[in-house]
């Protein structure tokens, strides 16, 4: 692996991982049906600093409806140049994050990056699919990052979240 020692399952890190498995997810405008699916999905509520939690209780918990394609999508988002692990949903392949979004001058949040991308952030991740995402909260008893899951062993970065059930952990 283009000379550096591997970590688990022949990838260097978690953004190895990231990168060969991800893609850049490009700005677009929701439509009026995925702006009116959003709001059904009732995320004014949801907390700053918790990624996790927000995108992983939405996706779980929404209803599916047909031509609303809700994807779970963890990878890196950017503000400026500073890369940080996170989880949003892809609407249609489209950016639903629920947590970040741009701010105002004192640092206040003013809204949510719902399909247009503003100007400094970036995307960059994989969907990880419905069973996955259940069988790592089920194992964890909490909600958090699923390709980063040291305690069972990192089974995404092994291949084994796809193909086996993720085995309980001691992690509380």
């Amino acid at each position: 692996s283009r000379g550096l020692r591997t970590l688990v399952g022949g990838y260097v890190s978690i953004s190895d991982y990231v990168l060969q498995n991800g893609r850049l997810f490009q700005s677009a405008s929701l439509t009026p049906k995925e702006e009116s699916y959003v709001r059904l999905l009732n995320v004014g509520r949801l907390k700053m600093k918790q990624c996790y939690p927000n995108a992983q209780q939405t996706f779980l918990f929404h209803t599916p409806v047909p031509g609303m394609n809700l994807k779970y999508i963890e990878g890196y988002a950017t503000i400026g140049i500073f890369p940080v692990h996170h989880a949003w949903l892809s609407l249609n392949g489209k950016v639903v994050d629920l947590t970040w979004g741009p701010m105002d001058k004192r640092g206040h949040r003013k809204g949510r990056v719902l399909g247009v991308i503003p100007p400094g952030f970036e995307y960059y991740g994989l969907a990880i699919r419905r069973q996955e995402v259940s069988d790592f909260v089920l194992a964890h008893e909490t909600w958090g990052p699923v390709i980063d899951d040291y305690a069972c062993g990192y089974p995404m970065l092994r291949g084994r979240g796809r193909h086996g059930k993720i085995v309980k952990s001691k992690r509380k």
